[in-house]
């Protein structure tokens, strides 16, 4: 899972939460992904919907 964090300056912030076994992480994938959510996902419903909470979650 993936969660996006933002603060009130719109500043945000990603964490993996990942498995014990899932050390390894490719953070090139990770990036395109993050960048492909942001703009697909993130970045509309902030902006449209004004949300209050802290983070989404992915």
């Amino acid at each position: 899972m993936i969660y996006i964090i933002s603060n009130h300056h719109h500043e945000i912030f990603a964490f993996f939460l990942i498995r014990l076994n899932e050390i390894q992480v490719d953070f090139t994938s990770f990036q395109k992904v993050l960048n492909n959510q942001l703009e697909n996902e993130f970045i509309y419903n902030y902006e449209t919907e004004k949300l209050n909470q802290k983070s989404l979650l992915f």
